[in-house]
C-alpha cells in the first residue's frame, strides 16, 4: 500500500501531521482509561505516555493514512486473505510496520474500509488466541554488562541506557571508568519471557462500542481494542511484575537517547521511578529534531522527559537545554574526491514526516540519476547506498549513471568513508549532512522543496546555508555547482561567508563537540545533585 493516489507534499504532509496530533489530544485519555479499566489500575495518563505514547504515534500515522486512502475508495484487501498482525511487544510492532508485505498496512486499510461501513469485528480477523512475549537480547550487551558489574557502583545516582555514541570505544569506556562511583551503563535487557493469552472477546466488544464512526478519532478508537499490542493489555501486569522483580536500584536520574523505542524494561523503570521522584534525561538521536516544521518523535521524547537534551536548539515551551554529542576523532586521509550519501524509503507509508513518501519517492531517485547525469567527473567518486533495498530498483538506475564511480561494498562507520573524502554530498537532509557540517567536512546537499517545510527559526538559517551553496533544490543545481568547485572544494569551503553560515547551523543544530565528556559530567552531576 504506497498511496500512490496522495499527492504527500508538505502541505498534505503538515495537514495530516496537525490532525494527528488533535487526534492524539483527545484519544490518550480514552486509551489510559480503557487500560485502568482493563487492569484495574489507577496509573496517571503521563505513565501510560511514557510506556506506549511512541507505540500511539506511530498506530495514529498508521491509521490516518488508512483513513485518507478510504476517503479515496481505496480499500487495502479481503477480509478472506487477512488477519490482524497483532504484535506481542513493540519489537514486534516496529518489525510488523517496516516490513516489506506492508502486513500491517495492508491489514489497517481493509479493516478501516470495513469499520467505516458498519461491519463489526469477527473472531476470524484474529490469526491466533495466545501468545508468547519474550525480550531480545542484544549479543554486545554481555560484554557491557560483563564490564559494569566489574566496574561501576550497583547503587548509581544516575544510568545510563543506550546513549548516542558516536565516540569511539576507547573514549566511552574512558567514560565508564571515570563516572564508575556515581553512575552505571545498564542497556536494562533482561531476559523477561512469558506466555499469555489473547482476550480477544473483551477486544472485539472494546471495539465495537463504536458503532457509528462519524469522524477519524471515532475510527482510532474503534481500532486500538483490535491492534493493541498484547504486553501493553493481557500481558501487562505479568510483565510488568517481572520487570519489577528485577529490584534494580533506584538512580536520581536516568539518561538514554535510544531506550524509549523497543526498551520496554526501560520505559517501565521510567515510568514506576518518576513516580517517585527519579528524573528521565533524554537526548536527540538522529537529525531532523528543531529543523523541521514539526517532527513527531521531538514531541513525544520532550513532553515525556524532565529535561530533553539537543543539539544546539531550545523550546520556549519545554525544558530543552543544549549538550553537546560526542564528536568522534577521525584520521583525515583524502582517498575519495566525492563521497555521495544515498536515502531510500519503504513504497508504503511507515510514518508521516518531512521526507519523500508514496509517489514521492521515485523522484528522489531520480534527482540522484540528474545529479550524476550533469556531473562532469565521476572518477575518484564513491556512492554509499541505502542499506535497505525496497524493491525501487533504484541502485541499477544509479550504477547506470555513474558506471565509472565507486560503490561503498565494505560499508564501515560513516564517519570513516567522511574522513576519506574531499567533499560530501548529501541526497536529503536528515543526520548525515549535520555530522559532515559539524566535523567542517566540505558539504554539500540537495534536497525536495515540495516535501521539505522548516521550523520558523530554521528557516533564516537554512537560507543562508542555500545562499552558500551548502543546500540546493535540485540534484542537477548541486552537480553543476559540484562540478565548479570539485577540484579544489576548500577554496570555496574556507570562505569567510560559507564558513559564517556553517558556524551559525552547527551552533543550532550539530554542536557537536571533543569535549562532550567534560559537558556531559557537568550536566549530569548538576541533575543528580539538584
Amino acid at each position: 500500500m504506497c498511496s500512490s493516489r496522495l499527492n504527500w507534499d508538505k502541505n498534505l504532509i503538515r495537514q495530516s501531521l496537525d490532525k494527528v496530533y488533535e487526534c492524539r489530544a483527545q484519544v490518550q485519555p480514552f486509551l489510559t482509561l480503557l487500560l485502568n479499566e482493563y487492569h484495574r489500575k489507577d496509573n496517571s495518563y503521563q505513565y501510560y505516555d511514557l510506556i506506549l505514547g511512541d507505540w500511539l504515534d506511530t498506530f495514529l500515522q498508521l491509521a490516518y493514512v488508512a483513513w485518507l486512502e478510504h476517503k479515496l475508495n481505496s480499500p487495502g484487501g479481503s477480509i478472506h486473505s487477512l488477519t490482524i498482525p497483532l504484535p506481542s511487544n513493540p519489537e514486534d510492532f516496529k518489525r510488523l510496520h517496516l516490513n516489506y508485505d506492508a502486513a500491517l498496512q495492508n491489514h489497517l486499510a481493509w479493516a478501516t474500509s470495513a469499520i467505516c461501513d458498519g461491519e463489526k469485528p469477527q473472531k476470524s480477523w484474529f490469526a491466533k488466541e495466545s501468545t508468547l512475549i519474550s525480550t531480545n537480547l542484544d549479543s554486545n550487551w554481555t560484554i557491557t554488562k560483563a564490564l559494569c558489574e566489574g566496574i561501576c557502583t550497583n547503587k548509581p545516582k544516575l544510568i545510563i541506557t543506550a546513549a548516542y555514541w558516536k565516540c569511539t570505544k576507547i573514549e566511552k569506556l574512558y567514560a565508564l571508568w571515570k563516572w564508575r562511583s556515581w553512575a552505571r551503563f545498564d542497556d536494562m535487557q533482561y531476559p523477561i519471557t512469558i506466555a499469555t493469552h489473547i482476550n480477544i472477546n473483551w477486544r472485539i466488544h472494546a471495539s465495537s462500542n463504536f458503532r457509528s464512526i462519524s469522524g477519524f478519532q471515532d475510527l482510532v478508537c474503534a481500532l486500538l481494542p483490535l491492534y493493541l499490542p498484547v504486553v501493553f493489555l493481557e500481558g501487562f501486569n505479568l510483565y510488568r511484575e517481572k520487570a519489577l522483580n528485577l529490584s534494580l536500584h533506584r538512580p536520581k536520574a536516568m539518561f538514554s537517547a535510544n531506550a524509549l523505542y523497543e526498551n520496554l524494561i526501560f520505559k517501565l523503570y521510567a515510568a514506576e521511578w518518576q513516580k517517585e521522584g527519579t528524573k528521565l534525561l533524554y537526548g536527540q538521536h538522529g537529525g531532523g529534531y528543531g529543523i523541521n516544521h514539526s517532527h513527531i518523535i521531538e514531541e513525544y521524547e520532550t513532553r515525556v522527559s524532565s529535561c530533553f537534551y539537543s543539539w544546539g536548539w531550545e523550546r520556549d515551551d519545554r525544558l530543552v537545554k543544549p549538550l553537546a554529542p560526542p564528536l568522534p576523532r577521525i584520521s583525515k586521509n583524502k582517498t575519495i574526491k566525492i563521497l555521495l550519501i544515498l536515502v531510500s524509503y519503504p513504497k508504503y507509508i511507515y510514518r508521516i514526516h518531512y521526507h519523500s513518501m508514496g509517489s514521492q519517492i521515485p523522484l528522489l531517485h531520480n534527482e540522484v540519476c540528474e545529479f550524476l547525469h550533469n556531473l562532469s567527473d565521476h572518477k575518484q567518486m564513491m556512492i554509499r547506498g541505502y542499506p535497505y533495498d525496497y524493491g525501487w530498483g533504484e541502485t541499477s538506475k544509479i550504477r547506470n549513471a555513474a558506471p565509472e564511480a565507486m560503490f561503498d561494498i565494505k560499508r564501515p562507520s560513516p564517519f570513516i568513508r567522511f574522513a576519506q573524502s574531499q567533499l560530501v554530498v548529501h541526497s536529503y537532509l536528515c543526520t548525515s549532512y549535520l555530522e559532515t557540517l559539524a566535523l567542517n567536512i566540505p558539504t554539500v546537499c540537495f534536497y525536495n522543496p515540495i516535501v521539505n517545510s522548516f521550523d520558523a527559526k530554521a528557516q533564516p538559517l537554512i537560507n543562508e546555508l542555500e545562499h552558500n551553496s551548502i543546500l540546493h533544490r535540485s540534484g542537477k543545481d548541486a552537480a553543476r555547482f559540484v562540478s565548479s568547485i570539485s577540484e579544489n572544494p576548500l577554496n570555496w569551503w574556507f570562505k569567510a561567508n560559507v564558513q559564517e553560515a556553517r558556524s551559525n547551523f552547527v551552533r543550532h543544530y550539530a554542536n557537536f563537540s571533543e569535549h562532550w565528556l567534560q559537558e556531559w559530567e557537568e550536566e549530569f552531576k548538576f541533575q543528580i545533585q539538584a
